[in-house]
C-alpha cells in the first residue's frame, strides 16, 4: 500500500475528529456544570470571524486569508474543551463515542406496556358481543 492510498484516509480521519469535537463542545454548551464564562470562550471565536480585524488580511494569497479563521476557531474549541470540568468532559465523551444519543440519555430507560401469553396456548375466542364464552 502506498502513500497515496492512507491518504484520503487521514483527511478522512481528521474531518472525523473535527465533527467528533463540535459535537463535544456543543454538549457542553449545553450542560450545566460547565460554568458561564467558559461558554463565552466559543461565542469569542465565532465573533473573531464576523469583526473585520485579522491577523492575516484577507488581501494576502488566497488560503491564507481563511487559515487564521480556521485556525481562531479550532484554538478556541480546544481551550474552552481544555478549560471545561474533566469529568464533564470524559463523561460527554464517552457517551459520544459510545453512540448514546443525548436525549436517550437525559430522558432516561422506556417502558413499554404489553400483554403476554404463552405460545402453546391457543387464543381464547370470544362471541360476538365481545365476551368470553
Amino acid at each position: 500500500m502506498s502513500g497515496q492510498d492512507s491518504a484520503p484516509r487521514d483527511k478522512a480521519g481528521l474531518l472525523a475528529d473535527i465533527v467528533r469535537e463540535v459535537r463535544l463542545v456543543w454538549h457542553l454548551l449545553r450542560d450545566p456544570r460547565v460554568p458561564a464564562w467558559t461558554k463565552l470562550i466559543p461565542f469569542l471565536a465565532l465573533v473573531y470571524l464576523v469583526v473585520p480585524i485579522d491577523l492575516i488580511p484577507e488581501l494576502a494569497p488566497p488560503v491564507l486569508g481563511q487559515l487564521d479563521d480556521l485556525a481562531v476557531i479550532l484554538l478556541g474549541m480546544q481551550l474552552f474543551v481544555s478549560l471545561s470540568p474533566a469529568q464533564v468532559v470524559e463523561e460527554l465523551r464517552r457517551k459520544l463515542r459510545f453512540g448514546s444519543s443525548w436525549g436517550e440519555a437525559q430522558r432516561g430507560p422506556q417502558t413499554v406496556d404489553s400483554t403476554a401469553r404463552p405460545i402453546d396456548e391457543p387464543p381464547k375466542k370470544t362471541i360476538e358481543g365481545g365476551r368470553d364464552p
